[in-house]
């Protein structure tokens, strides 16, 4: 693992939760549009600015509190959240 100084002045492209069940046209949650955000980020891929390129994916346990199959809502409805109030 590289210290402090050696990352110091580095960049970095780090995409964030770019997951299948989110695209369309057949995501489970997937999002409008969603696909049109690829060829940018295949293109932000191939720049040589970034000296550092990190992905990453939001993950859930299987009795994690969004599942409705743990909450007892109707599937794809909103719900508030006890410990933060947000929904």
């Amino acid at each position: 693992m590289k210290n402090q100084n050696e990352i110091q002045g580095k960049t970095c492209l780090f995409i964030v939760d770019v997951q299948n069940d989110f695209c369309e046209p057949n995501g489970s949650l997937a999002v409008k549009g969603s696909l049109d955000i690829i060829p940018i980020i295949n293109k932000l891929r191939e720049n040589s600015k970034f000296d550092y390129i990190a992905t990453s994916r939001d993950w859930h346990a299987q009795d994690h509190v969004s599942f409705a199959s743990n909450n007892g809502k109707e599937l794809f409805s909103l719900q508030t959240i006890e410990e933060t109030g947000r929904e």
